[in-house]
């Protein structure tokens, strides 16, 4: 009898997992291949961490990446999810504040005093930023150099 329950069981996962990718197959919206480049800011590459949001013009998507150390990003969209092609805007932001451990506590350094003037405030949003970017199905790549401030 266990050996007729393993059967069945076993038969309805196959069944199951069958019908899981024949779904897959048939999604009617787009893939986008990823996006990458590099980064910087008056000849020097921005800061690791910095945050990219690609917003796109005429939609609520969004997707969002982080600046390597070495300057460059890639965003390659995870399994299973859509990203639709189209026109981006984006969105350059300073990476987050340095995290510290004091007493087994995670806290915000208060010593992290960073400013990031390379990046400046009409890049910080959706409105004002002059970066924008045509995703393809395919890969794109899309080099940001952002402005020195005057």
């Amino acid at each position: 009898m266990n050996r007729t329950l393993f059967s069945h069981c076993t038969g309805f996962c196959l069944s199951l997992s069958m019908l899981v990718a024949a779904l897959g197959c048939g999604s009617s919206v787009p893939q986008i291949g990823g996006v990458s480049g590099t980064t910087s800011a008056a000849g020097k590459a921005l800061p690791e961490g910095t945050i990219l949001t690609f917003s796109a013009v005429d939609r609520d998507d969004a997707f969002v990446t982080r600046v390597k150390a070495d300057g460059t990003y890639a965003y390659t969209p995870p399994g299973g999810a859509k990203v639709i092609p189209g026109k981006y805007k984006v969105v350059v932001a300073p990476p987050g504040q340095r995290i510290i451990e004091k007493d087994g506590v995670s806290m915000v350094d208060p010593t992290d005093k960073a400013t990031y003037p390379e990046i400046t405030a009409k890049y910080k949003s959706k409105e004002s930023t002059p970066l924008e970017v045509e995703v393809g199905a395919s890969a794109t790549k899309f080099n940001i150099e952002l402005e020195a401030a005057k």
